[in-house]
């Protein structure tokens, strides 16, 4: 007897999250798009208004399969990449912080 084997197809769909928090522990905002480029512009846009003030976390996540990817990190004023808690306690030097007036560091 014959048997056809076929690979368990299976639909992986992508989320692409900006996530904005006012503070530690604190309420979140967030907004999911299955466009990477849609979830980008409002994560530049949540930095433009509100990444000057440094209790504010801004993360733009890729979540695929239900596991979380952070694709970038704004936090105390700068955006920072990897880190595991955004609400960890390293402080950004002077020459890393961006002018939120020209976008330079």
């Amino acid at each position: 007897m014959e048997y056809e084997h076929r690979a368990e197809e299976r639909y992986m769909r992508t989320r692409h999250v900006a996530r904005l928090q006012f503070r530690a522990n604190g309420p979140v905002s967030e907004g999911e798009w299955t466009v990477p480029d849609t979830a980008l512009a409002r994560y530049t846009e949540w930095t433009g208004l509100y990444g000057s003030d440094l209790d504010v976390v801004i993360c733009l996540i890729e979540e695929t399969d239900g596991r979380e990817r952070v694709r970038k990190t704004w936090k105390r004023g700068r955006e920072v990449k990897g880190w595991s808690d955004p609400f960890d306690k390293v402080l950004p030097t002077e020459e890393s912080r961006v002018d939120r007036g020209t976008g330079k560091a």
